[in-house]
């Protein structure tokens, strides 16, 4: 079984992964990023849009054959959530790397014991493989420094702010949502529904009212 990893640890992974990237094709890596060919590039996947009968799976990896299923019974969500094929694609990849083989391994692993391979599937469970997953994801799409840039361009923390963003970075505003706050970049307030820079600015925003 792969060792436990902190957030931290994953989200390095990913920046060490868009690195390699950017040494390997000689450019400037910057949003969006572009995770399909990371994933064919880097690891070697193929992508595909195949049925999957299991109506909570999302999307599927094989590790022997090295290819990721995105499940067709979530085809329109694909194409009307912005971003959201991008995001199971680098969950899909984190497992590959994250779960399968290390940057510099060599051999898929299947489940101890067993002689039959291990499928990852994204399918909202809470399992630590998935988290760690959505954590890598989160880390390749939208990398910390990155975003921290891109938001100094805006001069205000609003939802069209989080619109703007979740377009640079090619993913959905939910997730961009949740980045945001996880780098407290962006602090909602509950009870009025508004999003600010921070918890001071929307405390200072209420003493004027």
């Amino acid at each position: 079984m792969p060792d436990y990893l902190s957030r931290d640890d994953v989200e390095e992974k990913a920046a060490s992964m868009l690195r390699k990237y950017g040494r390997e094709t000689a450019k400037k890596v910057s949003p969006p990023v572009e995770v399909d060919l990371i994933g064919e590039m880097l690891c070697g996947l193929r992508w595909e849009y195949d049925l999957i009968e299991n109506e909570s799976t999302l999307a599927a990896l094989y590790p022997e054959s090295q290819i990721v299923t995105l499940n067709e019974l979530f085809a329109d969500r694909f194409d009307k959530i912005s971003g959201f094929d991008r995001f199971t694609k680098g969950h899909e990849i984190g497992h590959w790397v994250l779960h399968v083989k290390n940057l510099g391994g060599s051999t898929p692993s299947l489940d101890e014991g067993s002689k039959k391979e291990r499928v990852f599937c994204r399918d909202g469970s809470d399992d630590w493989t998935e988290r760690q997953a959505d954590w890598f994801a989160t880390g390749l799409l939208m990398p910390e420094p990155h975003l921290r840039g891109a938001v100094t361009h805006y001069d205000q923390m609003t939802w069209s702010t989080v619109t703007g963003l979740s377009e640079d970075f090619n993913v959905s505003k939910e997730a961009m949502k949740v980045r945001l706050q996880r780098l407290d970049l962006a602090y909602i307030d509950e009870n009025s529904g508004r999003i600010y820079r921070s918890r001071g600015e929307s405390e200072g925003q209420q003493t004027l009212f």
